[in-house]
């Protein structure tokens, strides 16, 4: 796993630990990013205790946290194409969370049709806008 992937699933792992929820024993979360033309990224998170019932929390990146995970989506998008990241964990595990990171083209497909048709396959992703990333190159 490389350096920017390590330290975003550490950071993960960290807000996770912070969660004050005792029955809490499974975590799946998936962070998609599309080309936007400003700097973001959607999620999906899902808890679960240990019967399998979902239990309503919601995880906030802090600032920490989302300055990883924005660090890795721009330099990982500069030789590849990287659009959704999945995180799985057993709390009872933690460390040993798993984080795949792939291309998922519905995820593209999804932005692009949502663009007017003039647009389409036509803007310019943030992670290669100079104004965007200037606060990730340290």
């Amino acid at each position: 796993m490389d350096k920017e992937l390590a330290l975003f699933k550490e950071e993960l792992i960290r807000l996770i630990n912070g969660i004050p929820e005792p029955e809490l024993a499974t975590i799946k979360i998936v962070f998609q990013f599309p080309p936007f033309i400003n700097k973001g990224y959607k999620g999906v998170q899902e808890f679960f205790d240990k019967k399998g019932n979902k239990i309503s929390y919601t995880l906030f990146l802090d600032e920490r946290a989302n300055h990883c995970l924005l660090r890795f989506i721009f330099m990982h998008n500069q030789e590849n194409m990287f659009n959704e990241i999945q995180f799985f964990a057993d709390k009872s595990s933690i460390t040993d969370a798993r984080i795949n990171v792939t291309f998922n083209k519905a995820i593209e497909d999804e932005f692009q049709n949502n663009l007017p048709k003039s647009k389409r396959g036509k803007t310019v992703a943030w992670w290669k806008t100079p104004g965007e990333v200037k606060d990730l190159l340290n």
